[in-house]
């Protein structure tokens, strides 16, 4: 059901880019809940795609 949701708000690119403003997450705190989760973490071009820089997002 988590990895449902999370899949549904990743390929809701406004929504995961506010989300990620909204947390001031940051390119580590994605890897660390990736490896949480045991999914894949986020590759370079996916961070780029959502209009973020490598670390800290733009």
């Amino acid at each position: 059901m988590i990895r449902e949701a999370v899949e549904r708000e990743v390929g809701n690119k406004p929504h995961a880019v506010m989300l990620i403003q909204r947390w001031n997450l940051q390119r580590e705190d994605l890897d660390r809940a990736a490896d949480s989760l045991g999914v894949a973490r986020m590759s370079d071009q996916e961070w780029a795609d959502l209009g973020f820089r490598r670390g800290r997002e733009g």
